[in-house]
């Protein structure tokens, strides 16, 4: 499996989720991981899930997109990203806090910056 890329709601690049379950920024910084459809901080925090190609934060409203998600607001189109850079060596990752029952999925864009979930 290859990585899936996530952009931001204006279609900047973010991140990526390696073929690891591992998140890192686009500048190769490992903030997260996945476990089942849930996303967390390296620290075990629950930041969200992964739905139909979204992240949606913990309110439900989408945070991030992949190529073809469906099932959220329009996503815009996205920019021709850079070269990703070299991934760091991931920390290990913390015991996961116990994921909440997922929020309905929203329509609208999240007012969380991702830079600041993930301290980018």
């Amino acid at each position: 499996m290859s990585s899936i890329d996530f952009f931001n709601n204006s279609g900047k690049a973010f991140g990526y989720i390696d073929q690891n379950n591992n998140f890192f920024t686009w500048s190769g910084k490992h903030v997260g991981f996945v476990k089942d459809d849930d996303l967390y901080q390296v620290n075990g925090r629950w930041v969200g899930f992964i739905k139909n190609g979204y992240i949606f934060d913990k309110s439900g409203s989408a945070l991030l997109f992949s190529k073809g998600a469906t099932g959220g607001p329009l996503p815009p189109i996205p920019s021709i990203p850079s070269i990703k850079s070299i991934p760091s060596i991931p920390s290990i990752n913390s015991i996961p806090e116990i994921a909440p029952v997922h929020p309905l999925a929203s329509m609208s864009w999240s007012r969380s910056n991702p830079e600041a979930i993930f301290k980018a």
